[in-house]
């Protein structure tokens, strides 16, 4: 299963449209999760398969949300979502031999209790849902994790890792490749990931190094000048 993950920087990085889509495409992935997407631009877009969805909940003020895209699976929202856990969005994967898979496609925001830990959301969100069947969580988790910062990702393993939840790029070249830019702070960050449950396999991954980020302006360095996150490929043996 050939997963592509990426945050399209929403409007300040012009926006997803089908052009960007088709860079996507064009590695074959099976299933395309897009955060930072507007509704109007995933409607706008041509690309017809078996399952596409868009959420948000209008409570940002570009009205960004996340999209998925599939045309190998019929894949459905899952029935026990919860929107108060902003944004860990469950879907149900269908079409797979002898077994159903739950997606949980994030990109999160702060959790209710008032703090700025983006992971928390996570981790609530799996301790509501509680779930019974194989899990992949994949998305940007906002985690803001650095060679300063490890603190944070460790955290997230360790959390992660009590629900039977591994990272795919664990012990790998890519475990600590930078896949967000902040302008402002002028500084790499890990902020995209994908875990799955331990009975999966890996295939393949490729995290985009360094030779793909270019300076488009002064402290603005953006993924082949398009986004100032790059996408996450993984293949997972299902």
């Amino acid at each position: 299963m050939k997963i592509i993950s990426w945050n399209c920087g929403g409007w300040a990085c012009g926006g997803f449209n089908d052009e960007r889509l088709d860079i996507l495409l064009s590695n074959k992935p099976e299933i395309i999760i897009i955060q930072e997407c507007t509704e109007k631009e995933f409607n706008n877009i041509k690309y017809q398969c078996k399952s596409r969805y868009w959420y948000g909940d209008d409570k940002e003020e570009s009205y960004k949300g996340i999209a998925l895209f599939s045309n190998t699976y019929n894949i459905k929202t899952h029935e026990k979502f919860n929107n108060n856990f902003r944004y860990v969005v469950p879907y149900e994967i269908d079409g797979l031999i002898d077994q159903k898979i739950v997606l949980l496609s994030v990109w999160t925001k702060k959790p209710f209790d008032g703090t700025d830990d983006y992971q928390k959301t996570i981790f609530d969100a799996l301790n509501f849902y509680k779930f019974n069947l194989p899990l992949i969580v994949i998305g940007d988790f906002n985690t803001g994790a650095n060679n300063e910062f490890v603190t944070r990702y460790n955290k997230l393993y360790e959390e992660l890792s009590k629900y039977n939840l591994k990272n795919c790029t664990k012990n790998t070249s890519y475990e600590y490749e930078f896949t967000f830019y902040h302008d402002g702070q002028k500084k790499f960050y890990t902020n995209d990931y994908c875990f799955i449950s331990e009975q999966f396999g890996i295939n393949y991954i490729n995290i985009p190094n360094k030779n793909e980020w270019e300076e488009i302006s002064l402290n603005k360095i953006r993924w082949k000048k398009l986004s100032d996150h790059c996408p996450i490929e993984i293949d997972i043996k299902i």
